[in-house]
C-alpha cells in the first residue's frame, strides 16, 4: 500500500514526442520554463524534462514535475501544465507528430509481380510500374470472372 499522501510533495510526468528535427533542447527549455510558471508547480524539487524514447515517429521527452499531495491538486495542475507545454511549443514551432503509415496494395502473384529476388518488397520493379486500379474495379473484374465460368 502507498499512501500518496505520506509525502510533501507528490511527482506527475507526461511524456511529448517532438519532431526528429526539432532541437531537443529548446523543446526542453520551453517546456521547463512552461512548467515553472504553472499555478501549483512546485519550485522545489525544480521540474525537468528527460530524453525518455528515440521512437519511430518522434523523439520522446519526458516532463516531470512536483505538486502538492492532494488528488485535486494534482489533477488540476496535470491539466495547467499540458496545456502550457503545448502553447508553448507551439508557439516554438516544435513539431508534435504523430504517427503515420502508408499502406500500397498491388497483387503480388508471380504473374503480375515478377522476380521477388529483383524488387524490395511492396515495391514494383521495371522500367514501367504497373498502373495503379481501384479496389471496386479488380473486385468487379472478378465478380464478371467468376459469372462467365
Amino acid at each position: 500500500v502507498v499512501v500518496q499522501t505520506a509525502f510533501d510533495s507528490r511527482r506527475s510526468e507526461y511524456d511529448v514526442g517532438i519532431g526528429y528535427g526539432d532541437d531537443i533542447e529548446v523543446a526542453r527549455e520551453r517546456m521547463i520554463a512552461a512548467m515553472e510558471q504553472t499555478e501549483g508547480v512546485l519550485s522545489e524539487p525544480a521540474p525537468e524534462v528527460l530524453v525518455r524514447e528515440l521512437a519511430g515517429s518522434s523523439v520522446n521527452l519526458r516532463a516531470r514535475w512536483w505538486t502538492a499531495p492532494d488528488q485535486a491538486t494534482v489533477v488540476h495542475t496535470f491539466d495547467r501544465v499540458l496545456t502550457r507545454i503545448k502553447v508553448a511549443l507551439d508557439e516554438a514551432h516544435v513539431d508534435m507528430p504523430y504517427p503515420t503509415q502508408v499502406v500500397l496494395f498491388h497483387d503480388q502473384t508471380e504473374a503480375t509481380d515478377g522476380d521477388r529476388t529483383a524488387q524490395r518488397e511492396g515495391w514494383p520493379t521495371g522500367e514501367e510500374p504497373p498502373a495503379s486500379a481501384r479496389i471496386s474495379k479488380a473486385l468487379e473484374e472478378e465478380d464478371e470472372a467468376q459469372a462467365a465460368r
